[in-house]
Formats: structure tokens, C-alpha cells, sequence
């Protein structure tokens, strides 16, 4: 709604390999089993964050915070994970929503912020471009322009 009434497009996007983009504070190694071969013994020591371990979630979060804050943007006070900044001339705010590695952009030039993501910060963005779908709901505009939602891939059709 807030993207309609302040013109702004809406776009989706997922992050591949959202957690392999933090690095660690932890001291992780592991030692090669023999499925490794001729590296079998040798000591792996890991920097980034793996899925499974219980501090990834939060070093990811916290990386993304960081990137959000360097693109200018500010966490809202009601949830932490709705981001806003204003627009480049000062006239209404921008929109993202964060869940995990999905985004909501709601911008006037979403493609702008993709392209940072992708060129500055060296993240892995897939699925990106105007809101189609989005954790787990179908998305489309009826004849009058209005957005809907449907979780047609859930709900079985009679």
C-alpha cells in the first residue's frame, strides 16, 4: 500500500548463499574425513558462517544491517526489519522489508539497489525484479491496479 500511494515500484528479491556471505567470530575447524582423499587428516579452518550452527543467523543479520546502514537506510522503530531512508530528492521515503535473504523493495528505482547489493557489497542476488512472488504468495495487480496476494501454491483450487 505504501508503495501505490507514494508511486514507488515494488520488487522481490532472495540472496543466495545468505549465510556463506558472514564471517565468523568463532574458532571453527574441522579435520578432513576420508571423503576428503589425499586430504584426509588436514585441518580446515573455516571464516564464514555455515548454514546449521546457531550464531549464523545472527552474523548474517548483523552483515546486512551493516550493508542497509552503509545504503543510507534506517531500521524502523516498530521492526527492526523494515528499513526506510528518503528518496534522493527528500520528497517521500523508501522502502525494504527483510526476512532472512528475502527482500521487499518498495523505491523508485529498486534496480539502483539490486545493483549495489550485487556490485559493491559482492552479494549472489537471484530472483530479482517487480514483485511477482514473494515467501510464498503469488502477487498481481487486478484490472483496477490494486495489488493482491495469493498463496495459490498452498491453497488447493476446487
Amino acid at each position: 500500500m505504501l508503495a501505490k500511494l507514494n508511486d514507488l515500484e515494488l520488487w522481490g528479491a532472495d540472496i543466495g548463499n545468505a549465510y556463506l556471505e558472514a564471517f565468523t567470530e568463532e574458532k571453527l575447524y574441522i579435520i578432513a574425513d576420508p571423503e576428503f582423499e589425499e586430504l584426509e587428516g588436514h585441518i580446515f579452518v573455516f571464516h564464514k558462517a555455515l548454514y546449521g550452527l546457531k550464531s549464523s543467523g545472527l552474523r548474517w543479520s548483523k552483515k546486512l544491517h551493516d550493508i542497509m546502514k552503509d545504503l543510507g537506510f534506517l531500521p524502523s522503530k516498530a521492526d527492526p526489519y523494515i528499513w526506510y531512508k528518503e528518496n534522493k530528492d527528500g520528497t517521500k521515503y523508501e522502502y525494504v522489508a527483510i526476512y532472512v535473504d528475502d527482500l521487499l523493495i518498495a523505491m523508485e528505482n529498486p534496480k539502483e539497489m539490486i545493483d549495489q547489493l550485487k556490485e559493491k557489497f559482492k552479494l549472489k542476488i537471484k530472483g530479482d525484479g517487480p514483485l511477482e512472488y514473494h515467501l510464498g504468495c503469488d502477487y498481481y495487480l487486478d484490472p483496477d491496479g490494486n495489488l493482491l496476494a495469493a498463496p495459490r501454491k498452498y491453497v488447493p483450487r476446487s
